[in-house]
């Protein structure tokens, strides 16, 4: 009997394996055959490439397709670093809260009080509304939740974007963001009081990562990679244009419209609002690290990172039928999403701003797949 009982359960376990195995293989062919025809090589908003990482409990989907830019036609490996855009502002939150545990910065306490040293702010026009100012009431909380009403120095005006494209050559500084934030009056399309409402703007993360170089003395490269990239081994993330890197694998070209922005546009605009490069598996590598509080001191950290509905702190928050995920969008078209219940994980790239496509049934398409 006992021999018996052996055997039925080898033969239980063999059974599951084989149907997992199936399932997985299902899984693959599916999504295999699934991103490729996204790609588009001919039209005026290309996608040239897609890099993809996917993850669950008992899956991995590591795979990269199309080619790494239109003019060499080099086809895509899984291990190129990619623009990650917005997804930056999840590491510079996490410095500031880190800050926070290490009682350097207080949550509630104004921006103006850690930068009234950087006269190139102008925190008495910073934020205009009806006339008066409300710049030097604005909070660190406030800019890590989006609910400053400072306006965004690209999506709230074409010309600054326009700018950029216009001068490839211009390496820029939070000094020289900020001067074009007053030039093209921002300071005066204020969209609520602080505190009073949710509007997206990477004018606060630059508050923020001026912020952390004031409290700790360094430069923001420097702090992201000893609080993160270091501690993490995430040996192909780099802060782009701000640091000396050795790059050991290329880079997937990012378009905007037909323009090659990887290498005709200078994108070192995104500071700390957007200016990290990184593979899949990195960043794969660092949200499974923040959601197992390997970066905090104390669990309640996350916790009140993660809160809200849309936006916790540098946390987008995204629900897709029932599902809750965490992460973050990039204007490069990238993102970062995982969902700790089910520990489903899609980290991926198109590299292209405007894709012909509509990005989130793509993205629902693709969960889909992954949560099957």
């Amino acid at each position: 009997m006992k021999f018996n009982r052996t055997f039925l359960l080898f033969a239980f376990i063999i059974s599951e394996l084989v149907s997992s195995q199936i399932q997985e293989n299902r899984k693959t062919e599916k999504l295999d055959s699934f991103f490729p025809k996204y790609l588009d090589f001919e039209s005026d908003r290309p996608v040239a490439n897609i890099l993809v990482n996917l993850e669950n409990r008992n899956f991995k989907y590591h795979k990269a397709f199309g080619v790494i830019d239109l003019e060499s036609q080099i086809p895509c490996t899984p291990d190129l670093t990619f623009k990650t855009a917005s997804i930056t502002k999840i590491p510079t939150a996490v410095i500031i809260l880190q800050l926070m545990e290490e009682g350097k910065i207080d949550l509630d306490k104004t921006a103006y009080h850690y930068l009234k040293e950087n006269s190139f702010i102008d925190f008495d026009n910073l934020s205009l509304f009806d006339g008066k100012s409300y710049g030097k009431e604005i909070t660190i909380r406030q800019l890590l939740k989006h609910e400053s009403g400072l306006a965004d120095i690209f999506t709230d005006t074409k010309e600054m974007l326009d700018f950029v494209v216009a001068n490839p050559d211009i390496q820029w500084n939070p000094e020289r963001l900020m001067g074009k934030y007053y030039e093209y009056g921002l300071n005066q399309k204020v969209f609520n009081l602080p505190g009073n409402g949710y509007h997206y703007t990477d004018v606060g993360y630059f508050l923020l990562g001026l912020c952390i170089e004031n409290i700790t003395e360094t430069t923001l490269a420097e702090q992201y990679r000893i609080r993160i990239i270091e501690p993490l081994n995430l040996q192909n993330t780099y802060f782009e244009y701000y640091e000396k890197f050795e790059i050991k694998v290329k880079m997937a070209h990012a378009y905007y419209g037909d323009i090659d922005a990887t290498k005709n546009i200078n994108t070192s605009t995104d500071w700390a609002a957007g200016g990290w490069a990184a593979t899949t598996e990195d960043l794969t590598t660092f949200i499974h690290a923040l959601f197992q509080n390997k970066l905090f001191q104390n669990e309640r950290t996350l916790k009140e990172m993660i809160e809200g509905n849309r936006y916790g702190m540098g946390i987008a928050i995204q629900h897709f039928k029932g599902s809750t995920y965490y992460g973050h969008f990039g204007f490069w078209g990238s993102c970062i999403l995982y969902n700790p219940e089910k520990q489903i994980t899609l980290c991926l790239s198109l590299n292209q701003v405007e894709p012909k496509f509509n990005t989130s049934k793509f993205l629902m398409k693709a969960i889909k797949i992954l949560e099957k």
